[in-house]
């Protein structure tokens, strides 16, 4: 089991470029390479490629849609710290214990 330990994400929502940062997120992975992942209170939600993510300022709320994809992940694995990488994406996750 894998714990966020950062995040940033660029993606074109709704026509605008969102950053999201730091989505709380634990990663699993089955002994036939599958990842499980499980999002840990965030607005966020992913079904396949399609992301909707919900926000709300100063009372305002909007729901925005996203098609997903940014292409090959590289996943580097080194002492206790894993990290995903690819367009526009990184994320660093530590072992949880």
């Amino acid at each position: 089991m894998w714990t966020t330990v950062s995040q940033r994400e660029q993606s074109v929502v709704n026509g605008q470029t969102a950053n999201l940062i730091d989505v709380e997120r634990q990663l699993s992975f089955a002994s036939d390479g599958i990842e499980t992942v499980t999002y840990l209170e965030t607005p966020a939600a992913v079904t396949g490629s399609e992301v909707s993510a919900t926000f709300e300022l100063a009372g305002q709320s909007s729901t925005l849609t996203s098609e997903g994809g940014s292409g090959p992940v590289t996943y580097t694995c080194a002492a206790g710290e894993l990290t995903q990488s690819s367009a526009g994406y990184e994320a660093v996750f530590t072992r949880a214990t």
